[in-house]
């Protein structure tokens, strides 16, 4: 027993003989978080694959929508989703009033209008003033674009367009 406390005597005094001190210092520890939205997937906008009689001779025209997923961070701006022209718009489109088309294989078009609401009745363009409002909270949002194709007389075909979406902050 009495070499085991002298052992436990030696080692404290050899443990607290290696830490004569002890020095400190603070470490800054920093972040920036910049605003920043990223668009996590658009999807297709299909007006049917099927259009015949009533699209092309009877004047009945096609509706569709796609939903836009993004995501902004919790920046305290307002982002504005914004969609373009399209790869096809008409000679007089313009950003503020795209006269967006789509187009066949060869030198046909169909037109087409995007819309904020359901009701088609609040056009959605590429300006600030004519996109949509978003939100900033760092939560993936949804937003839907609806479409109206105009009937027309046109030869059977896939007619395509491509149309950026863009999310200003």
């Amino acid at each position: 027993m009495k070499k085991t406390i002298g052992l436990a005597i030696l080692l404290l005094f050899t443990a607290s003989a290696a830490f004569a001190g002890t020095a400190t210092s603070n470490m800054s520890v920093t972040a920036t978080v910049v605003a920043d939205c990223v668009v996590n997937s658009v999807g297709a906008m299909a007006f049917g694959a099927n259009l015949g009689i009533p699209f092309t001779i009877t004047g009945t025209n096609a509706t569709a929508s796609a939903a836009i997923n993004y995501t902004c961070t919790n920046s305290g701006v307002a982002p504005t989703i914004r969609l373009g022209q399209g790869l096809n718009p008409a000679a007089t489109s313009t950003d503020a009033t795209p006269l967006r088309r789509m187009k066949d294989a060869g030198t046909d078009f169909i037109s087409y209008a995007l819309y904020k609401d359901l009701a088609h009745s609040l056009p959605w363009a590429n300006t600030t003033a004519t996109g949509v409002a978003g939100t900033a909270n760092g939560v993936a949002q949804i937003v839907t674009a609806y479409g109206v194709a105009t009937a027309a007389n046109v030869p059977a075909g896939a007619y395509t367009d491509t149309v950026v979406v863009s999310v200003d902050f």
